[in-house]
């Protein structure tokens, strides 16, 4: 099921994750269930960006501001990755 993932919303890396960092991609470990995750480009761009500290409007800006892509793609594409990255527990909404 999608997360609805609101412009102020901040987002941290969830608990019992832990991250590999390579020159190509950013490996994640969910330890609870075992799966490994690989992030490249914007995708790791995004998840560095989900410290806690920025909101998605943020996060989508700054993705914005190194692509040449219309800004609903990006938009979009920030928004369905912060999402299924939460469904999988890897990212945590961060509360208030």
């Amino acid at each position: 099921m999608a997360l609805a993932v609101p412009s102020a919303a901040q987002f941290r890396a969830g608990e019992r994750i832990l991250t590999q960092e390579n020159p190509d991609a950013l490996l994640l470990l969910a330890i609870d269930s075992g799966m490994y995750f690989s992030l490249e480009g914007v995708g790791r761009q995004v998840w560095e960006l989900c410290d806690g500290s920025h909101s998605v409007e943020e996060i989508i800006d700054e993705v914005c501001s190194g692509y040449d892509a219309p800004r609903a793609v990006i938009d979009a594409d920030v928004r369905s990755l912060i999402s299924e990255l939460a469904d999988e527990r890897l990212l945590a909404p961060v509360v208030a």
